[in-house]
């Protein structure tokens, strides 16, 4: 019975996603700030995990609780299916089995201290608060190394630890190395803008690099923890790489040869984590599919440049990422020059969704240009973007000769504006901004003084 009523309740709490998703910003950040004071019921928990892509995106003021901190050294390494790889993510079911663990080893007493600690906290950054983190951080790792260490010999305490999930006791130990150094990633989180961070900035690296040899106790373990850190932020981690040595200056030369080894490890699981969501991505939304697409040939790039490719495994991976991106651009390629032909064939009368469509495509077109030729297609891509913009150019060409003959006759030539105002944009998202200029130049001498074509458009 109560499974029913508790069904019901995620049921109804479900039907509320799709139209708070609509809801102005404000009101969206008070409703989260509200259901995470409940979110220790089940069914406020599954709203919450179905309002996560707008929650991340709007960023409301989340209620601190313990669990809370618990989580925050974790936040950038969070994903939503176990990492199978070991490449160094953390799920979120692992997290939530680490805080039930916690929860039932630890006296109610000492959470019940700590969260009545917490909303006494005033100011940001305070001194009460900072050491108040490294308290419960500090609890939570000698709890869970313990039971880990257990864990590693003993099935019984595997699944007291994990539950029915014991495949997942190398990513527990991968949540206690980020935890342990969880102040030094707390500075990192300061140090970095919010991800992803295109490139790290020359004066980020000083900072990092001290941090690392005032780091006590040194371990290669602890290190990789905050060198991690840093590539959770990144857009293109394996672009980092190419910075390890100089962050690592001064450690011993086993210890930067281990960590570099492992920091590769990371990369290319993350590279095949990026080729596994543009291809579930594959589908849909071009100019997206174009952005993933990128960020995988930027992160194919940084891995064929600075990682080592002499061992058999490391080249296949590298050519089945290489694959898998110029799979993506060819077929972006074809369904946007499909989309742009049927734009075309239709001409400015089409209705909006096949003139935005047309015009989306032309935008993942250029997307796409800017980074095909790493992937050998840039080719393809300029040879569609050319085609469009020859296709334009004759509408173009054929509308300003409409105009004229109109003005000649003693007809309204401002009756072609649409097809003209149309060529201009597609010109101008193709990348001809100087011509579509000319264009509406040519046009305006047939139209009032008053009357303008595409101005202030933004392509």
């Amino acid at each position: 019975m109560n499974d029913r009523v508790t069904d019901t309740k995620t049921e109804a709490l479900a039907a509320l996603i799709s139209p708070l998703e609509e809801v102005p910003e404000e009101k969206f950040r008070r409703v989260v700030t509200m259901l995470e004071a409940m979110r220790h019921k089940p069914e406020i928990k599954a709203a919450l995990d179905g309002m996560r892509a707008r929650i991340v995106q709007v960023r409301p003021p989340r209620t601190m609780t313990v669990q809370r901190i618990l989580y925050m050294p974790v936040e950038d390494a969070l994903v939503n299916a176990p990492d199978k790889d070991g490449s160094g993510y953390v799920s979120r079911l692992l997290m939530s089995l680490a805080w039930d663990y916690l929860a039932r080893q630890t006296d109610p007493a000492l959470l019940q201290d700590w969260q009545r600690r917490i909303s006494a906290l005033t100011g940001i950054d305070s001194d009460d608060e900072l050491s108040l983190q490294d308290e419960i951080w500090r609890w939570a790792v000698d709890l869970l190394r313990a039971a880990v260490d257990r864990a590693l010999t003993d099935r019984g305490d595997r699944k007291a630890l994990l539950g029915d999930s014991l495949e997942l006791l190398a990513e527990m130990q991968q949540a206690i190395r980020l935890i342990d150094v969880a102040p030094q990633i707390r500075v990192v989180k300061r140090l970095l803008p919010l991800k992803p961070v295109r490139a790290l900035a020359r004066e980020d690296r000083p900072p990092l690099r001290h941090m690392i040899l005032d780091l006590q106790p040194s371990t290669v373990d602890r290190v990789y923890g905050i060198l991690l850190a840093v590539m959770f932020r990144l857009a293109v981690p394996g672009e980092f790489l190419d910075d390890i040595p100089g962050i690592l200056s001064g450690l011993p030369n086993a210890t930067k040869a281990e960590l570099q080894g492992r920091l590769t490890v990371f990369v290319m699981g993350d590279m095949d984590r990026r080729a596994a969501a543009a291809v579930q991505a594959s589908v849909g939304d071009l100019n997206l599919r174009a952005k993933k697409a990128e960020i995988l040939v930027a992160a194919l790039s940084a891995g064929e440049k600075t990682i080592l490719t002499g061992d058999r495994d490391t080249r296949k991976q590298l050519t089945s990422v290489r694959g898998t991106a110029e799979r993506l651009v060819n077929a972006i390629v074809f369904e946007a020059g499909e989309s742009v032909q049927s734009g075309i064939a239709a001409g400015s009368g089409a209705t909006v969704a096949v003139l935005k469509r047309a015009e989306d495509s032309v935008s993942a077109l250029r997307q796409c240009g800017s980074f095909a030729d790493k992937i050998g297609l840039d080719g393809a891509v300029k040879g569609t973007i050319d085609g469009v913009r020859r296709e334009m150019r004759r509408r173009a060409a054929t509308a300003l000769e409409t105009m004229a003959q109109d003005v000649a006759l003693g007809a309204d030539p401002a009756l072609r504006s649409d097809e003209i105002y149309w060529t201009i944009r597609m010109l101008e998202l193709a990348g001809n901004a100087d011509e579509a200029d000319k264009i509406r130049l040519s046009a305006m001498k047939f139209l009032l003084p008053t009357q303008s074509i595409g101005v202030g458009l933004q392509p």
